[in-house]
């Protein structure tokens, strides 16, 4: 029977039965448990949520062998509609070949961030203005592709300078307004709406 932990909340996902379609979820660090139907239906226990996806890993039906195929070995024309493999023998070599693939199970970090002139950012992050200095045709880049361009010359050229302007100028009205005025509240469903009623504008 399938069991797997989860990457992020460590939470123990256990097969109960076989072809049942239940799974037992268990928070070990914290001595609870709950039982789910694989489709994501809570049924008893103290812990009462779950993951989804990993639900249906665990508890769903069975992919038949034939169907079941690592994915380079997949037949370039295959949608899913017929066995990807004929044979025994081929589905036999597939499934050996997924089980030389290594298993890793490891508990998911988070990304730490790392400051940058412009704030923070992934630490992955690549500076923008390094990849067009670095494109193969710097002479096709438009200067408002830059990030020290000009504000307004960035929206114009993607017919957004009407939006910019309008949402730029309720932003200032906001900070500027004390938060009694404003019952506490930030517009954020603001920008949508002038983007509609400044598209026939710009």
């Amino acid at each position: 029977m399938r069991q797997e932990p989860h990457p992020i909340s460590g939470f123990i996902y256990s097969e109960v039965g076989e072809g049942l379609g239940l799974v037992r979820v268990e928070d070990r660090e914290n001595g609870r448990e709950g039982l789910f139907k694989w489709d994501g239906t809570y049924i008893e226990g103290d812990l009462t949520y779950a993951d989804p996806h990993l639900l249906t890993y665990i508890g769903g039906p069975t992919v038949p062998p034939e169907h079941d195929v690592y994915w380079p070995m997949l037949p370039l024309d295959h949608d899913g509609s017929k066995p990807a493999l004929p044979t025994p023998e081929l589905v036999q070599q597939a499934q050996a070949a997924a089980a030389q693939m290594p298993r890793v199970v490891a508990k998911y970090v988070p990304d730490p961030g790392k400051e940058t002139p412009d704030g923070m950012r992934s630490v992955s992050d690549i500076d923008q203005d390094w990849l067009l200095e670095n494109d193969r045709h710097p002479e096709l880049i438009h200067d408002h592709r830059r990030l020290e361009a000009d504000p307004d010359d960035r929206f114009r050229q993607r017919g957004l300078l009407g939006a910019h302007r309008a949402y730029a100028d309720v932003q200032h009205q906001q900070r500027d307004t004390p938060d009694d005025e404003t019952d506490g509240r930030a517009n954020h469903g603001c920008l949508p709406s002038l983007v509609r009623e400044s598209s026939t504008s710009v």
